[in-house]
């Protein structure tokens, strides 16, 4: 069954290591980020790709922005993991939405 009404709150997050660091920055996120984010209260979905150049996509479903946020704060509160991870990327997008339609 389709639900074409879907309104819930979507992130994507697109993260793309230094070169040379493409294995250090999957290492961290699936020891450190995507349990996380498996584990989150609120999470709906999260489908996380990996493309050949080492760049991870993570498009995330959330029941709603709140959600998100209270996850967001407990993955951040552990400074020292975020510095360690941001200083492996290139570059990190992460934007917000709203689902309109799902097939």
């Amino acid at each position: 069954e389709r639900n074409n009404n879907v309104m819930g709150y979507i992130r994507v997050s697109i993260m793309s290591p230094k070169e040379g660091k493409e294995l250090e920055v999957r290492g961290l996120f699936e020891k450190n980020i995507a349990p996380a984010i498996a584990s989150a209260v609120g999470l709906e979905s999260s489908d996380v790709n990996v493309t050949e150049s080492g760049t991870i996509v993570n498009i995330e479903s959330w029941e709603s922005e709140g959600a998100w946020e209270s996850h967001r704060d407990n993955v951040t509160a552990d400074a020292e993991m975020v510095a360690e991870f941001q200083g492996l990327l290139a570059s990190f997008s992460d934007e917000s939405g709203t689902s309109l339609f799902t097939a």
